[in-house]
């Protein structure tokens, strides 16, 4: 991987592009983006790099949904003990034993 070119973002502008790109996808989901601050969370790290991990998250969201099953992702942007907190929920799969044993593996 190149080196980080890490810079000041606004958080939740990222979130919201990821959300804009999945939203003109499939409908057989609903993707909700969900920003509980009040003010703009500005983070130092690299705009791409974050782009593309939160750009996989959901992605890999929407992959555990089964066919038949109309999907539902939430992302949830907070503040917990002074740090941004970005949850995400699906109502997919989940993860079994074994995979998630081997989840952080490359």
């Amino acid at each position: 991987m190149s080196k980080a070119n890490e810079e000041s973002i606004d958080l939740a502008e990222i979130l919201k592009s990821v959300t804009a790109v999945f939203k003109d996808g499939d409908e057989n989901y609903e993707l909700t983006f969900k920003n509980e601050l009040d003010c703009s969370p500005i983070i130092w790290a690299d705009k791409n790099l974050t782009l593309r991990v939160f750009n996989n998250l959901i992605k890999n969201a929407l992959q555990a949904i089964p066919a038949e099953r109309e999907g539902r992702v939430v992302m949830i942007l907070a503040e917990v003990n002074d740090e941004y907190l970005v949850t995400i929920i699906d109502n997919g799969v989940g993860i079994d034993e074994e995979a998630r044993a081997k989840m952080f593996i490359p």
